[in-house]
């Protein structure tokens, strides 16, 4: 009898053992399960992570437009500036031919130079030049002294339309410069939008708003995207 009570005792202490043992086994499969079920929290970091570059990329970007934006909108007033000093030389050019005009109205040659001026602008037909004028044109210096007039009313009306072009095509590169760096800085703010909803989501565990996380930042990658385009 004492026998089969030391076997029933050493059976019952192994009994005992093994159900110890089943019962950290259960515990921990629980914590494997709990872990599996939460393990969705890396992809979180991951996501945020993710959106945080594309933020700096968009913030850096912003920058360099709008300064390049406002180079080119200086650039462009710049030309303007230039148009306009053009064009007042033009325009006391204009009144020096017209003053000798009328101080020679006899005179043949500027009978031909008055009835030239009389064209729109832009159709002007060649003067002669001083050699051809006549080998008195020395002595004839008002003469000269129009048809230098004229060249340099040329040249100024030169200068006008290629600054004229310059200062359009600055000012629409400006605007585009201008436009990007909006996309870029909404880029930038609607992906730290979507960082902070991602971490919050990852604190309380809650896929639903780690989607809405995931969508914001899409949002932003097109807005970087309509940056990025030419």
């Amino acid at each position: 009898m004492l026998r089969k009570a030391k076997i029933a005792k050493k059976v019952e202490d192994e009994v005992h053992e093994l159900e110890e043992e089943l019962q950290g086994v259960e515990e921990r499969i629980e914590q494997l399960e709990a872990l599996r079920k939460h393990d969705w929290t890396t992809y979180v970091g991951l996501s945020t992570a993710i959106m945080a570059v594309f933020a700096i990329v968009a913030s850096l970007n912003s920058n360099y437009c709008i300064n390049d934006a406002l180079i080119l909108q200086l650039q462009s007033t710049d030309d303007w500036n230039q148009y306009q000093a053009a064009r007042e030389k033009e325009h006391l050019f204009t009144l020096g031919v017209n003053e000798l005009v009328d101080r020679n109205s006899s005179d043949p040659d500027f009978m031909l130079l008055k009835g030239q001026m009389k064209l729109p602008p832009n159709t002007i037909a060649p003067l002669p030049s001083a050699d051809k004028a006549g080998p008195d044109v020395e002595s004839k210096r008002p003469v000269a002294r129009a048809f230098e007039y004229e060249s340099k009313i040329r040249e100024e009306m030169a200068k006008e339309r290629d600054r004229t072009k310059k200062a359009l095509k600055r000012a629409t590169e400006s605007k585009m410069q201008r436009d990007r760096h909006e996309s870029y800085e909404k880029s930038a703010g609607i992906m730290e939008v979507g960082i902070s909803v991602g971490a919050v989501a990852g604190l309380i565990r809650m896929k639903l708003l780690w989607g809405a996380s995931l969508l914001i930042g899409l949002a932003g990658v097109a807005y970087l995207c309509i940056g990025w385009l030419p």
